[in-house]
């Protein structure tokens, strides 16, 4: 495969149910076929929500190859869907009387219209809104970590997964997330309690936005469910050969970015950005924030400080990399606030005598600074 590598979207339609076994049985197995041919350099499946109009098959290849490959895709798609029904085909009005408010619970921000029909099969260049990901470097990071978790995707659709639920298989993955970075730099900042602080920013935000009516129904859940949340903690100390896989993918990622942070080539947005990149109406930074996230307020604090520690700047990429890898597998906003939470207040629980992370010593920064997130 010559040097023209480039990527590229085949999006296969289909507004109904069945995407997870469209993926796993179809599309899967002529992805490995086109890897192992050598046509398809790289490649990762995604889905934007879990009721989201298509799947997206993004491949890394030439132009020259880039036929071959739509059209074994696309065949194979045809195929399932000839063998298994025809994929569904709705209309406008009738798909946004459907799925209106669940795009909603899911946090879709992308427009639900115009709707391709179902059954349509189309190809264009990979598009990526890469200033999210903190520049071109950034979504390059993303593209190598989900193209490198594909065989913890394809476990994720198995059938005996989907049998015992989501939750324990977002569950793993977060822990393993969590003991993933020790050994790779200072402890304090590498350790379980330090990536803890991640999972916890992000659940106090989301009660924060709406949702603080879900917090005592999740800690009744998690007391519930506290056996298997432990043994699943305990367990992602040494994972089992299904996730080494995911726990060698975050520590490549983590290294490549920590690479390009030190190099400055890559900045993550900070939260008035991203504000602005949706297209938000401005507000003051403080009604952004939720209690917990008080101190991020003033750019001085111990908080805001530690926000922008290197390795908490790489993880927060890193995390919402394996949150998008949660929805491509079927997960939905809530599953990953309650994932957040159980992960948060789990790590909580076993360092209950360790003080948290501190930031390093260094000058009082600019007060014009702005600030991230954890």
């Amino acid at each position: 495969m010559n040097s023209d590598l480039n990527w590229w979207t085949i999006r296969f339609f289909h507004h109904g149910a069945g995407k997870d076994r469209l993926m796993r049985d179809a599309l899967m197995p002529a992805l490995a076929g086109l890897r192992a041919g050598g046509q398809v350099r790289a490649a990762f499946l995604q889905r934007h929500w879990l009721r989201g109009p298509h799947v997206q098959v993004n491949v890394q290849t030439t132009p020259d190859a880039l036929p071959g490959v739509t059209e074994a895709l696309r065949t194979a798609g045809l195929d399932w869907w000839a063998a298994h029904g025809p994929p569904v085909d709705l209309t406008a009005d009738a798909y946004l009387r459907r799925f209106t408010s669940v795009a909603q619970a899911e946090l879709v921000t992308e427009p639900l219209l115009p709707l391709v029909p179902g059954g349509t099969v189309t190809t264009g260049p990979l598009r990526m809104r890469e200033e999210m990901f903190g520049g071109p470097r950034g979504a390059a990071a993303a593209r190598a970590f989900w193209n490198d978790t594909q065989d913890v995707l394809r476990a994720a659709l198995d059938p005996r997964a989907q049998q015992e639920g989501r939750l324990p298989t977002f569950l793993r993955w977060a822990f393993t997330f969590a003991h993933a970075f020790e050994g790779l730099g200072e402890e304090s900042f590498c350790s379980v309690p330090s990536v803890g602080l991640t999972f916890k920013s992000h659940a106090e935000a989301y009660f924060f936005n709406g949702n603080e009516s879900l917090r005592a129904p999740f800690e009744h859940k998690r007391l519930q469910a506290a056996g298997l949340i432990g043994r699943l903690y305990l367990e992602a100390r040494e994972p089992d050969q299904d996730l080494l896989p995911l726990r060698a993918a975050f520590r490549d990622a983590y290294g490549r970015i920590m690479e390009d942070l030190a190099a400055q080539t890559l900045r993550l947005p900070t939260t008035l950005d991203y504000h602005a990149m949706e297209g938000e109406d401005a507000r003051p930074l403080t009604e952004t924030l939720s209690a917990w996230h008080a101190g991020l307020a003033d750019p001085d604090s111990d908080l805001s400080r530690l926000s922008r520690e290197p390795e908490i700047v790489a993880r927060r990429l890193l995390v919402n990399l394996m949150y998008q890898q949660m929805i491509t597998a079927g997960g939905r906003a809530l599953d990953r606030l309650f994932v957040c939470y159980v992960a948060s207040r789990t790590i909580e629980d076993a360092f209950r005598d360790r003080p948290w992370t501190a930031p390093r010593p260094r000058p009082v920064t600019p007060r014009a600074a702005l600030v991230g997130t954890l």
